[in-house]
């Protein structure tokens, strides 16, 4: 019979979830620059580039601004999600090892 054992690096995973967390981070700042300069240079008049830019970037960009925030929410979640599982896995292992230190029953 194979061996069924279950094992969890919980190093490796709290250390992802922290790596999860630095991306949506970094997608924040993204997501904060970006509807900084739409919000400072959204209104670029009505001459050729002002134009362009209405018919060929102002439509997206309510789209793209959502995107980006509800893609730093879902890292966030995901990261911090990561941490406390890897955190649960080492509650479980240590709880299970007590047990089993004591013969297993009280």
């Amino acid at each position: 019979m194979a061996d069924e054992t279950f094992q969890v690096d919980t190093d490796v995973l709290r250390r992802g979830g922290a790596n999860i967390q630095d991306v949506a981070e970094l997608a924040g700042s993204i997501f904060g620059d970006l509807n900084t300069a739409c919000v400072l240079y959204g209104d670029v008049g009505d001459d050729a580039i002002g134009r362009t830019w209405k018919q060929n970037y102002k439509p997206g960009e309510a789209a793209g601004l959502q995107f980006l925030r509800q893609l730093t929410t879902n890292l966030q979640d995901g990261g911090t999600r990561a941490v406390t599982v890897a955190g649960v896995y080492e509650d479980t292992n240590t709880d299970a090892n007590t047990q089993a230190n004591q013969g297993g029953r009280r």
